[in-house]
């Protein structure tokens, strides 16, 4: 999955990066493995600058409290895969 994220960006920061604008993508790498707590706190620390969204986790404990966090910093969340069944249940608006 951080291969694949990290070839799109490449990817669409050759394409133009960000609207065609010369503004480049970054990928913010954060080790959410922990304990629920420190899990937000990491899951959070992506979001400092002008995050566009969450590249979640295939750990569902983790993936769990990263979308709680997409949803309170009103971000969008991708994944790519997840073992936690109430993933989906986490109805997020936008």
């Amino acid at each position: 999955m951080l291969q694949g994220a990290r070839l799109a960006l490449e990817q669409a920061n050759a394409r133009g990066g960000y609207l065609r604008r010369k503004i480049p993508f970054e990928l913010v790498t954060v080790n959410d493995n922990g304990l629920w707590g420190a899990s937000a706190t990491r899951s959070s620390h992506g979001l400092q600058g002008p995050g566009l969204s969450i590249l979640g986790t295939i750990d569902g404990a983790n993936s769990h409290i990263a979308i709680r966090v997409a949803l309170k910093a009103e971000v969008v969340m991708l994944n790519t895969g997840d073992t936690d069944p109430t993933f989906i249940e986490t109805n997020i608006p936008w």
